[in-house]
């Protein structure tokens, strides 16, 4: 069984989510993101501003290093190339 990234996250039902809005943004809000269920399903993910614009800056990262490692191979491939 694969795990799921917000198999990591506390889990609230929508309607728990919805009646307690207020006590659940405070826990978002410090940095504890919610998974929201509906029927037991996973429906969305509430994060902080902050965690969010975290996770922003980690795929442009990694972006940026998967570039980087494309760019680096297609290098090495032509001077091998080139030396073959």
């Amino acid at each position: 069984m694969s795990t799921q990234a917000h198999d990591e996250l506390p889990h609230v039902r929508a309607s728990d989510f919805n009646h307690h809005i207020g006590r659940e943004i405070d826990e978002v809000r410090q940095g504890a993101g919610r998974v929201v269920t509906h029927h037991g399903r996973p429906q969305m993910v509430v994060l902080s501003a902050r965690e969010y614009e975290a996770l922003l800056r980690d795929k442009a990262t990694l972006e940026r290093l998967r570039s980087h490692a494309v760019h680096g191979w297609a290098i090495r491939e032509m001077e091998e190339g080139e030396r073959g």
